[in-house]
Order: C-alpha cells, then structure tokens, then sequence
C-alpha cells in the first residue's frame, strides 16, 4: 500500500483528486492522510467526495473514509471498467469540471466511449470555468490524441451551483506533447457569460469593454444563461498556431463588471507576454497526460507553481515517469513515462 501525506507543500485537493485517478490507471493500493490539513476547514470537501466516487466507479473500487470532513482514506482499485454513461452530483457549488478531470484520467485508460453528465459548481473560485475547461484544456488534450466534447445545459455559479455539465469522451492513444513553440496568433477568443438577471444591467457586454483595455479581441460571444444563482464569468483565449493561452475571472458582489473584464485581460497580456506556451494553471494539469503518454513530452510554462511541484511529486510516486524542472526557463521535460 502507498501512502500519501495529504498535506504536501500545496496540500489540496489536487492530491486525493489526482490520487485516486493514478491509483486506478495503475492499480496501486493507496491511503491519504492528513487531508488538506492546513485549511480552515480541513478533509473532504463534497466535490472530493464526488470526484473519489466518481473515479471508484470507474475501477470498482473498495474505498474508506470518503466522506465530508474525513483526513484518511484508502483507495483499493479494482480492474477499469467504467459504465458508458457515469452520473455523478456534487450537490453545492463545488466544482464540477475539477471532478470531470478526476474521473478523465481513468476513462481515457479504459479505451472506451464514455458519457459523464454532472451537476454542481460550472464558475466558482479555484477552479477552471467551463470555458476553459473546453477551450484550453480540452484543446490541448486534443493535441495529444484526446476527443472529449463538453456540453452545458446551466451554469453553476456560487453559493447554490446546480450547474449541468455533459462530457463525452472517444477512445484514444495519449501522444507525446511538444509545447516550446507556440507559433503565430491566430486570435484572440472571448467568452462572457452573465445570469439572466443581470441582461438589463448589460453585465456580460461590460465585462468585454473592461478587457480591451488590454486584450483586441477578434472573436466576442456574450450570454445570458439560466442559473440558480446570480453570476458572472469572463474567459479570454489567445489562440496561437501551436499553442493556447487561457485567463478568466468572476463577477462578485460589488465589483463593477468593467473591472472584472479588466482582470482577464491583464492577466491574458501578461501571459502572452511572457513567450510562454502553457499558462500556469494548464501546467499542473496537463502533467499527468504528460506522464502517462508513454515517451518524452515537454512543455514551456508561464511559471513553476507549488500546485505543479505537488503534481511532480505525486507523479513519480506512481510513474516511471521522470520530470525535470528549470525553473529559469519554465521548461518541463519528462522522460520515460506510461503505467
């Protein structure tokens, strides 16, 4: 049995997340402790929960633990095996596309089409928004073989969520990823999304008016979407021959929405800026991709966060696969790889 510290560096829940999903690619009897120890309010959180039984009914594991609160867990997998279609609900604002990348590490080792349909949080904090889960995350797992379509039938914004998300996912090999030249811009892509409520008050539209402050965007899509909660979201993509830059940010009470759109572009400009081909969020995630591809992959980040050491380290606990980081430079190289 391997033995997690649930506390490690970052010490979130990026560790039992991406725990679990190694634990069943690889078969490997696994307990985590001292879950998020050093939060306000440390253990498991729902989305934890659902992202854990998410995953266990991919493999059919024997799980203990995995409830609200809970510090220790055990993770024993069984074969992956994951239904056709997996429903899973957070039931808060939790966020819905952190356990959709749970649960798509072992159902890309499955070698199966697969449906997830979820509800919970689709915009909350710490998390990726639905627009760039599917247009920079998504876009750069196509690049490494993955089909994975996202679908969404209502947003989830906080504190009642009850977003509806739909992912499909096509069979496929992982490939090798090159990221260390991204090429010429091709566009800059902008989504800004509003609850129904706030059409009057033209949030969605002033949102894009504060980012170009910063950012020429090509491509506008503005939406007023149904929700249980008042919300809004902004999401910028500098879309590059090669590569795929992503920022977003979120409305909150009080925050003029001039300034939330003035948010995103300046941190969209300050990524491009940076010559960079994957931004600092979209590189802890891609890493395990990186890892289970099987060869060399290498990547060029905007910057080397506590959240991707987290990733490294738990990586070669489950991996052959070897990262080496120069900090200088931003780039990741990772050798050997595969389960």
């Amino acid at each position: 049995m391997l033995t997690i510290d649930g506390s490690y560096l970052e010490g979130g829940g990026q560790i039992v997340r991406a725990a679990v999903a190694l634990s069943a690619v690889t078969g490997t009897f696994c307990r985590i402790n001292n879950i998020r120890h050093g939060r306000k309010r440390p253990g498991l959180r729902p989305q934890h929960v659902t992202a854990i039984d998410g995953v266990r009914q991919c493999c059919g594991a024997r799980v203990d633990g995995v409830v609200a609160r809970s510090e220790i867990l055990t993770f024993e997998p069984g074969k992956v095996a994951p239904p056709k279609r997996l429903r899973l609900q957070v039931g808060t604002a939790g966020s819905a596309t952190l356990v959709l990348q749970a649960v798509l590490i072992p159902l890309i080792a499955s070698g199966q089409k697969a449906t997830v349909e979820i509800q919970g949080g689709t915009h909350v904090n710490w998390s990726p928004t639905l627009e760039y889960f599917r247009e920079v995350f998504g876009w750069w797992l196509g690049r490494m073989g993955v089909l994975l379509r996202l679908e969404s039938f209502q947003a989830g914004f906080y504190p009642r969520g009850g977003g509806h998300l739909r992912m499909t996912v096509e069979p496929a090999d992982l490939r090798p990823l090159d990221a260390t030249e991204r090429g010429e811009l091709e566009e800059n892509a902008v989504w800004s999304i509003a609850s129904k409520d706030l059409e009057q008050r033209e949030v969605a539209e002033r949102q894009v008016k504060g980012l170009r402050q910063f950012v020429d965007p090509d491509r506008v899509k503005v939406d007023y979407v149904n929700s249980s909660s008042t919300g809004t979201a902004i999401c910028a993509v500098a879309c590059f021959e090669h590569s795929r830059l992503g920022a977003s940010a979120l409305g909150k009470r009080g925050k003029p929405a001039e300034d939330v759109g003035a948010d995103c572009g300046r941190l969209l400009r300050r990524r491009v800026d940076s010559g960079a081909c994957i931004d600092k969020h979209m590189a802890d995630q891609i890493l395990p991709y990186m890892a289970l591809a099987g060869s060399k992959s290498r990547a060029k980040v905007t910057e080397i966060t506590d959240h991707c050491r987290t990733s490294v380290w738990l990586l070669h606990k489950f991996l052959p696969a070897r990262f080496q980081i120069d900090k200088s430079t931003g780039l990741i190289h990772c050798s050997e790889g595969g389960r």
